[in-house]
Formats: structure tokens, sequence, C-alpha cells
């Protein structure tokens, strides 16, 4: 076999080849204890969700989505408590406001953690935005900010 044959087969294998596509459970909760105002979840999902389906579609992942009630209840130390997960997906949860013993009072749009040995990712609706600045101010739902704070503590 040439160099030339060599070549263009492994050219023909790569081209027909599909890109592997990864599956994720997502679970989503919207926090029944939050005050959501309509016009803030017409924000969220067909704007900011889509958004965010998009970019990740384009990097090769899809999500197998579920919907499920819960809530966030504040504990006395201001350590959050969840109603509603799902062990095994991904749980997004969609609140009002990020408890401010996990963002420290930064007004945080969204903070991903482990929380009691649950994948949780918190979308504040209050401070959720689209894309603005690539790669410094990118979507809400695309780059949550992990509070160190909370991974360290929350297990």
């Amino acid at each position: 076999m040439t160099r030339r044959g060599f070549l263009t087969m492994a050219l023909a294998a790569t081209r027909s080849a599909a890109p592997a596509r990864l599956l994720v459970p997502l679970h989503r909760i919207l926090d029944a204890r939050a005050s959501h105002r309509p016009e803030r979840m017409q924000h969220l999902w067909p704007s900011l969700w889509t958004e965010a389906a998009r970019d990740y579609r384009q990097g090769g992942i899809d999500f197998d989505i579920s919907d499920g009630p819960g809530e966030v209840r504040i504990s006395p130390a201001d350590n959050p408590i969840f109603v509603g997960l799902r062990r095994g997906a991904i749980n997004l949860v969609v609140t009002d406001t990020i408890p401010m013993y996990w963002d420290g009072g930064r007004a945080s749009a969204g903070v991903s953690t482990i929380h009691g040995g649950y994948h949780v990712c918190m979308v504040a609706l209050r401070y959720a935005h689209g894309n603005q600045v690539a790669f410094l101010s990118v979507n809400t739902c695309v780059c949550m900010r992990s509070c160190t704070r909370c991974c360290r503590t929350s297990s």
C-alpha cells in the first residue's frame, strides 16, 4: 500500500464516522417557594435555555430532560435543603436567588455543586442572562460558576 492510498483511506474513515454524542440526564425543578414572575419564566425557557442547549449541542452534548416538583428550604445556618432532587442526573433548580451562604453575597446568577451526593445546578432567575461577552460573560445555563465554599462544605 502506498502512502497516498493509506492517507486516502484514513481520510475516508474520518469523514464517514459520525461524531459521538453524549446524552446527559437533566432533571428540572422549579422552586415552589420562590417568587417567580411570569415574565422571568418566559425569559428563561424560550431564550436562555434554547441558547444554552444550542451551545451544548454544538459541543456534542444533548439532554434527556425530565421535570418534577420541588423546593429549596433554608436551614437556620443558611444551608439549603432541597426537596425533589433525583440521583443520577444533573438537577437544574430554578429559583429566585442563590442562598447567601453559597454565593457570599455576590448576587450570583448560578452555582453548581455536589450537595449530599446530588449534582445540583441552581439558576437565580433574578440575575440570569444570555451570552454577553464571549468567554467572559456567557449564558448562565452554560457556565455555572462553582462556589468553592459550598463544594468544600456541602458533601
